[in-house]
């Protein structure tokens, strides 16, 4: 018997694109266009990008991750391990 595999996709969120107001609209639209679920989903943000107001990254991601439109974020950056933005943003 054959196992069902998963398909996702990872996205890279633009330092813009997470101070902006839109985002948690846009990732809601971009999921509903593409037929994906948001566990299919994988947000990937720059550690510098998050670093630059960390607090207000991490209550953006949370507030992403509350509005049900993404279930995973990581940090990448070059030379650096991916890191789930549940572990960074505590």
């Amino acid at each position: 018997m054959r196992s069902a595999t998963t398909l996702g996709i990872s996205v890279n969120v633009s330092a813009r694109q997470l101070d902006g107001d839109d985002l948690i609209d846009d990732v809601r639209a971009a999921l509903e266009h593409s037929n994906l679920t948001p566990t299919a989903l994988t947000l990937e943000v720059t550690e510098t990008t998050l670093m630059r107001d960390a607090q207000a990254s991490a209550e953006r991601l949370r507030a992403l991750r509350r509005s049900g439109s993404a279930s995973r974020s990581t940090t990448s950056a070059p030379g650096t391990a991916r890191l789930p933005i549940s572990a960074a943003s505590r």
